[in-house]
């Protein structure tokens, strides 16, 4: 059962890799995202608009179209560091205006490689051009989603800083298998400290 468990996050985060970041944003209640791979339209149904009426009082219909990866990443109830080589770019506890350049400064590198620490889900997001994302629990006790890799199948990989993840259809319970609160495997060399949360 672990060799099925190791592949699943090992074929994920495979996958992942290798593809091109941009649209990475910060944002103070959504914390840090970006999109991997080649574009890709999604257009939404019709709806109508709250703010727009036409010339006899009703709403006018409008449709929703948004432009994503492939892949798309989510660094959810964790705390995060831009770094390149030795330097700290930009982090959780930096000011709005250097978050900014911290995401400015990872659009457009390479995804090389994602090491996940079984014990703790912290992880490093390795980039080509030698910018790194690395991603830990905010408390030593937490068993929040530190970030959640959202894939092409629909399937969205989460990780949790007590050391499992899920794998589960993003858009809720559709009759495919899901998998729940299973142990991280192994994904990359070496652990962190052990007094690092």
């Amino acid at each position: 059962m672990m060799n099925a468990i190791s592949s699943i996050v090992a074929r994920a985060i495979r996958t992942a890799c290798g593809h091109i970041c941009w649209q990475v944003e910060w944002h103070p209640t959504l914390n840090l995202s970006f999109q991997l791979g080649p574009p890709k339209m999604e257009i939404g149904g019709e709806s109508c608009s709250a703010e727009l009426k036409g010339p006899k009082g009703g709403s006018l219909r409008k449709r929703r179209v948004s432009v994503c990866g492939r892949w798309f990443i989510w660094v959810y109830h964790a705390y995060w560091a831009i770094q390149a080589i030795d330097t700290v770019v930009a982090s959780t506890s930096s000011p709005d205006w250097l978050k900014d350049v911290g995401a400015r400064f990872l659009t457009g590198q390479r995804l090389l490689s994602i090491e996940v620490c079984p014990r703790t889900g912290r992880t490093v997001f390795a980039f080509d051009l030698d910018a790194s994302l690395v991603v830990r629990r905010i408390t030593r006790d937490s068993e929040d989603e530190l970030w959640c890799l959202h894939e092409p199948t629909g399937y969205v990989l989460s990780v949790r800083g007590d050391g499992t993840f899920d794998h589960e259809p993003g858009s809720g319970p559709d009759g495919r298998p899901r998998i729940v609160r299973r142990p991280l495997p192994m994904t990359g060399p070496g652990e962190p400290h052990p007094n690092s949360p």
